[in-house]
């Protein structure tokens, strides 16, 4: 991708940021993007209680922030429970 391309894209995004956005960046001193990205082994409500959002709040921002295919941390198999 060509930097200008880049830029381009960035300034997109950028307008699509709302004033709390900017202010947990402002917060933070990182952009949202950072802020609001999965972690391996970090749930998508303990990235948004950190952040002091409702998870819903974060899966709008992703989807405006153009993040796909986040997908969910899911609990493993719950094995036997009567041993």
């Amino acid at each position: 991708m060509t930097t200008k391309l880049r830029n381009r894209l960035l300034r997109k995004l950028d307008s699509r940021k709302t004033p709390t956005m900017r202010l947990l960046e402002e917060v933070y001193g990182v952009d949202i993007r950072e802020l609001i990205k999965p972690r391996n082994g970090k749930a998508s409500k303990d990235i948004a209680s950190d952040l002091d959002i409702p998870e819903s709040t974060l899966s709008v921002w992703r989807k405006r922030m153009g993040f796909r295919n986040v997908r969910r941390i899911k609990p493993g198999p719950k094995g036997n429970r009567n041993a």
